[in-house]
């Protein structure tokens, strides 16, 4: 019944990109997924991050850390909003920069890229989008790897500015799964 809605849902409302990074063989395994929107976020994310991987290992070895590194798209062609646009994107080519160094290598950290040319999320859904999209492809390659493990899972979500306690991930699967 769980895989018959997870794909009714995703072929009709599922918004899904390409993972980058390492996580494969982790993502399918994985019982849990922390998504993290990240605009122009390079300072705090970091913290975040950190903050994560004090996390039980136990926890951490069933959980996957998924960044959409998103810029709304353009705006207006005044020259002072395409100077922080500019900025913005800057901003968050540093942060893939970052990500693609395994900056903290006890966690499994995945991202979306919706920031470089070509691979903006569509319209002006902003924070909300980029969470949506998140999920949707977590849910995706849970459900191509695991048909019928999909409802055995739990999708979190936190902000790039958000810190979370040592027992976060132990706390919050436990309450889910």
């Amino acid at each position: 019944m769980a895989t018959r809605l997870v794909d009714k849902y995703l072929s009709r409302h599922g918004i899904t990109r390409p993972i980058l990074s390492g996580t494969g063989p982790e993502l399918a395994a994985s019982e849990c997924a922390v998504i993290i929107p990240s605009y122009a976020e390079s300072v705090l994310l970091p913290q975040a991050l950190a903050s994560l991987a004090v996390n039980p290992v136990d926890q951490l070895s069933r959980t996957v850390v998924l960044v959409v590194v998103n810029t709304p798209p353009a705006g207006s062609d005044r020259a002072a909003d395409q100077v922080e646009r500019a900025r913005l994107i800057a901003d968050n080519r540093a942060t893939l920069a970052w990500l693609r160094g395994k900056p903290f290598p006890e966690l499994r950290v995945g991202w979306l890229d919706a920031t470089s040319p070509g691979c903006e999320l569509p319209g002006s859904g902003g924070v909300g989008l980029a969470r949506k999209t998140g999920a949707d492809s977590v849910l995706a390659a849970w459900r191509e790897a695991s048909p019928h493990q999909v409802s055995r899972r739990a999708i979190l979500h936190l902000d790039a500015d958000t810190t979370v306690e040592p027992n976060y991930l132990a706390t919050v699967a436990g309450a889910l799964l």
